[in-house]
C-alpha cells in the first residue's frame, strides 16, 4: 500500500461530480441521502459516462504502469473505491479526493466498515451506528490511513523475508492503532497469495537492478539501460521496490547493487 496522486479532474468532470452530489444532498433524510448515491453511483460509474471515464483513467494511470490495486498492489484495479464509504458519508461520495482504484479482493472485504476518530481521539465505529444517528454523527479523522491524503510508508513496512505489511516499529500510541486498523480493514496480510507475491516481488525487483548493474559495467549505452528502469517501474508491488531502497543499508548484497547504482534510488 502506497501513497498515490492521481492527476487533477477536468473543471468539466469536476462540475459534473458537483452536479451528482447536490443531487444527493437534496434528499430529505440519511437513509434516501445514501439511496440516492448508491443509485446515481451505479447509473454513472462507467466509461460511457464521460465524467467517470476520466476519473477512471486517472485513477489507473495513479497506480502506475502494472495497474494493479492502491491497496494490496497485487491483484489487478478495476473498481473505483470509497476511502470514506458512501453509505455512512453520502455527503461526500461524489468527491473526487475520496475515489482510489482498487481490486474487488480489497473494496469488497472492506464494505461498510469504517471508524473514525473524533475530536478528543476516541474511537466511533460507524458501522455499529443507526442511520438515526449516522445523521448526526460525529466530527472526525479516519482511523484508516488514506492513500489519497497520506504516505502509508510513513506508518507500514513491509518485511522483505515474509512478505507481511507491519507496522513502523517507532509507532505508538493513537498512530500505531492506525497502522494496524489499516492492515486489519483491507486485510493486507490475509491473502497467502499476496505475502508470496511480496516475496517474489522482492527477486523479481533485486534480479533486474542485478542486470542493470551488470551491463551498466560492461558500458551498455544508457537508452538500452533505461529497459530495466521502465521495467522494474512497472512490475507490481511498488512498496517492496519503495522499501528495498528504505532497507538498502541492512541488505549486504542490496547495499552494494545500489552503491554500483546509486540513481536507482530515485527511480
Amino acid at each position: 500500500m502506497r501513497r498515490f496522486r492521481p492527476n487533477d479532474l477536468s473543471k468539466t468532470s469536476l462540475a459534473a461530480l458537483m452536479e451528482y452530489q447536490d443531487d444527493v444532498n437534496a434528499c430529505g433524510d440519511f437513509r434516501q441521502r445514501v439511496d440516492r448515491a448508491d443509485r446515481l453511483f451505479s447509473q454513472n460509474n462507467r466509461d460511457t459516462n464521460k465524467a467517470f471515464r476520466e476519473v477512471r483513467k486517472n485513477l489507473r494511470e495513479a497506480v502506475g504502469p502494472s495497474e494493479r490495486c492502491a491497496y494490496c498492489e497485487d491483484s489487478e484495479a478495476n473498481e473505483v473505491e470509497h476511502v470514506a464509504p458512501k453509505s455512512k458519508f453520502p455527503e461526500i461520495s461524489f468527491k473526487w479526493e475520496n475515489y482510489a482504484w482498487a481490486c474487488s479482493q480489497c473494496n469488497r472485504p472492506k464494505n461498510n466498515s469504517f471508524i473514525i476518530l473524533d475530536n478528543n481521539n476516541n474511537e466511533v465505529d460507524l458501522s455499529k451506528m443507526d442511520l438515526a444517528s449516522l445523521e448526526n454523527k460525529p466530527e472526525g479523522r479516519p482511523l484508516a490511513l488514506d492513500p489519497r491524503d497520506e504516505d502509508p510508508m510513513d506508518y507500514l513496512y513491509v518485511d522483505l523475508t515474509t512478505g507481511v505489511i507491519q507496522p513502523q516499529v517507532s509507532l505508538e500510541g493513537i498512530e500505531l492503532r492506525r497502522a494496524k486498523y489499516t492492515i486489519e480493514l483491507y486485510q493486507l496480510d490475509a491473502r497467502t497469495a499476496v505475502r508470496t507475491g511480496r516475496r517474489n516481488a522482492v527477486n523479481s525487483f533485486v534480479e533486474r537492478l542485478r542486470r542493470y548493474v551488470d551491463e551498466k559495467n560492461k558500458g551498455t549505452p544508457i537508452t538500452y539501460l533505461q529497459h530495466f528502469k521502465s521495467e522494474i517501474q512497472s512490475l507490481p508491488h511498488q512498496t517492496v521496490w519503495e522499501e528495498l531502497k528504505r532497507q538498502s543499508q541492512c541488505h549486504t548484497k542490496i547495499k552494494l547493487l545500489f552503491q554500483d547504482a546509486p540513481e536507482a534510488l530515485h527511480w
